[in-house]
């Protein structure tokens, strides 16, 4: 009978503060994060939470990601717009769809809703972008949590460490990006005007050869190490810090936690998913750029540095309403069916 005791003991350490302040003995941070880790414990108990597999892993985030897509496509429609305006336009393919001439977000918004009266136009794309995002999101996270679930049992502590975070999310990120590439250039062909259905556009782009459905796959990788720095890294720390300082693991901590992960995935990523979008947009047969270093280095030569940032607002705007929408699901959808927490 002395687990109880010791669980009791630990508890009251951290419910009644005053007790750690007056105490003549430093509590150290370890024994705070202990005593943390025994109260989860004991509400896991009387929760009767249910342990997570795998199937229901991959089942809950395809779910959530489908979710956060549809709700805030219309801003990834218009992001990518922003990206190509420029000189880069008038060689995109002889599409005619891109603008040339610099406009302001409002103004392309006002002139896409003036021109077809419905968001329809803003929706082009949609359904790549959907698929890619049930196959991305239904890979990384699990695989994430998975893999940092591991490494406790592993370090035989609570927590990993900052570095093991940061590869985990990266590794996820990259891994699932790659795989995935085909239905993002299927993605932005069809956001450009190039193609006007899946199969238009996947037709297209397998005319040119299987090699070439990998086409801006590696600033896409690069990009998707940087995003999962915010979507994952960021959330995973930030959340377990807020708990860990007294927060309950609910929609306070959730929705800061989502903030956060949105502003680092999307400082970190847009340089790359600028470059990503315009090799992707690019015309195979006479492309503008050679690489990702090529077409970095053009970009700030010939448009500035903040080229790289042009569509930075609603990029930002979209991460943030994406991952609100995406954790807030995930999580709620676990606390109803009884499992544990991300």
């Amino acid at each position: 009978m002395s687990a109880p005791v010791k669980t009791g003991t630990l508890i009251t350490k951290i419910v009644n503060k005053k007790t750690i302040v007056t105490s003549k003995k430093a509590v150290t941070k370890k024994t705070l994060d202990k005593a943390h880790d025994e109260v989860q414990n004991v509400k896991l108990k009387i929760g009767g939470v249910v342990t997570i597999t795998e199937p229901q892993k991959i089942g809950l985030a395809t779910l959530s990601s489908v979710t956060a897509e549809f709700s805030t496509y219309p801003l990834d429609f218009v992001k990518t717009r922003l990206q190509l305006q420029g000189t880069f336009a008038v060689n995109l393919n002889g599409s005619g769809s891109i603008a040339s001439v610099n406009k302001s977000l409002s103004r392309m918004v006002f002139e896409e809703l003036k021109n077809s009266k419905s968001l329809k136009p803003f929706y082009k794309g949609a359904s790549p972008a959907i698929l890619r995002h049930s196959i991305y999101s239904g890979i990384r996270m699990p695989l994430y949590e998975a893999s940092r679930d591991s490494l406790k049992v592993t370090n035989n502590t609570s927590d990993v460490t900052l570095t093991q975070a940061i590869v985990l999310a990266g590794a996820s990120g990259a891994f699932s990006q790659w795989l995935i590439t085909p239905t993002d250039l299927i993605k932005t062909r069809m956001q450009t005007g190039q193609a006007s259905s899946i199969a238009k556009a996947a037709k297209f782009i397998f005319k040119s050869g299987i090699r070439n459905c990998w086409t801006g796959a590696t600033p896409n990788v690069y990009r998707a190490i940087m995003t999962n720095q915010g979507d994952l890294m960021a959330y995973d720390r930030v959340k377990q810090h807020m708990i860990r300082s007294g927060y309950e693991d609910g929609f306070k901590a959730r929705f800061a936690a989502s903030f956060c992960a949105a502003l680092v995935a999307t400082v970190f990523s847009m340089p790359f998913d600028t470059i990503k979008i315009r090799l992707m947009s690019q015309c195979i047969a006479n492309p503008s750029y050679s690489g990702v270093v090529n077409c970095g280095m053009m970009m700030v030569r010939e448009e500035g540095f903040l080229s790289l940032y042009r569509g930075f607002l609603p990029a930002w705007t979209r991460q943030v309403i994406w991952s609100q929408v995406f954790w807030q699901t995930n999580e709620n959808l676990r606390d109803y069916f009884g499992f544990k927490a991300f």
